[in-house]
Order: C-alpha cells, then sequence, then structure tokens
C-alpha cells in the first residue's frame, strides 16, 4: 500500500478509474515480496489480510502491516468530493483512546 503525498492528486485519479491497467508505465519500488509501491510515496507498506469485509458497494480489506518505510511531508485526503490535505491548526496534541 502507498500513502501519497499533497502534491500526487493526478495519481490518486489514475487510481481512482474503473479499469484499466493503472500500474502500467508508473515508476514503481518493489516490496520485499514484490509488490508494486508507488515510488515518492510519503509512506510505502507491505501488509499481510487480516480480513475482508463488503461494506455497501465497496470491499474492505483489514492488514497487518509487516514493513514499511516512510518520508517527511504531507499527506493527500479526499473529502466530501475534494482532494486537499492535513493542516496543523496549533491545537494541543489529542491522545489516542485505545
Amino acid at each position: 500500500m502507498s500513502v501519497l503525498g499533497s502534491r500526487q492528486e493526478a495519481l490518486a485519479r489514475r487510481f481512482a478509474t474503473r479499469g484499466g491497467a493503472r500500474f502500467d508505465d508508473l515508476p514503481c519500488d518493489r516490496s520485499r515480496s514484490g509488490l508494486p509501491l508507488i515510488k515518492d510515496a510519503l509512506a510505502q507498506l507491505e501488509c499481510r489480510v487480516h480480513s475482508a469485509h463488503d461494506i455497501g458497494d465497496h470491499r474492505v480489506f483489514y492488514g497487518e502491516v509487516t514493513d514499511m518505510r516512510c518520508r517527511e511531508g504531507t499527506g493527500l485526503v479526499f473529502y466530501s468530493g475534494r482532494f486537499g490535505d492535513f493542516h496543523d491548526f496549533g491545537h494541543d496534541e489529542v491522545p489516542w483512546l485505545f
């Protein structure tokens, strides 16, 4: 799995379309097991499928991360029909609940 940066919207749109060979002519790194990982992504994760569930018209996979590498940058977000990025609003850090 590759986590895209805020300047990779065109690449996100490439993968959002139905059909086609999305990885054709796309520069990729390879995971230890040979899976394609998008070059210059903020994070590249290799996961083992833990479970899969049909939710509405989607199939959602939950994975256990087995290998990961990441770099600095701002992540690309898709929300309410638009692409954007995360912003630091200067608030105090909120601890995770789990």
